[in-house]
């Protein structure tokens, strides 16, 4: 909610979504306290998101479709999630972003990160292909990196990139 708090301040239409309630209940909860209008907030789980619904599932577009060519989509702390906690490879994820928005800023935590280590304690790790060089390519296929920029303290590295073709 932080961020999105930023945007909204900016005057900028903003669709926080995560798929934390207590996250969501707590940003609901302050927008509302605020008379704030800018910001929509959403519990959707990425790995599963609503999909297009009413007769013939044209009465509403899934949520996909519906943030599709968003001028900016911000992935902080959430790709780790996505790759080591729901198991969804680099390339979909990828593939995913360049079809919501045109630009975006994604935050890549590596498998060394203490968060990713309490996804992966209960599991087995298969997770072999989850570096940042794959990260790299799997996003480059449809995102030019305009900036990269390690987070000081940490593994982590924000990454501000461009969707090739529009």
């Amino acid at each position: 909610g932080a961020f999105s708090k930023l945007l909204s301040a900016r005057r900028i239409k903003t669709i926080a979504a995560d798929g934390d309630y207590a996250a969501i209940g707590k940003l609901y909860r302050k927008i509302t306290a605020d008379r704030e209008t800018n910001i929509l907030p959403l519990i959707i789980d990425l790995a599963n998101p609503a999909p297009a619904t009413g007769m013939n599932n044209k009465e509403r577009p899934s949520f996909l479709n519906r943030i599709k060519n968003t001028d900016i989509g911000l992935a902080l702390a959430l790709i780790h999630h996505l790759c080591l906690g729901k198991n969804i490879p680099l390339c979909s994820t990828a593939e995913m972003f360049s079809a919501s928005c045109k630009n975006l800023v994604i935050e890549f935590v590596p498998k060394t990160d203490p968060k990713s280590q309490l996804l992966l304690l209960n599991k087995k790790d298969i997770y072999a292909n989850y570096t940042s060089e794959n990260f790299e390519t799997a996003f480059s296929k449809f995102f030019k990196t305009l900036q990269k920029q390690p987070i000081p303290g940490t593994k982590r590295v924000l990454y501000l990139m461009q969707r090739i073709n529009g």
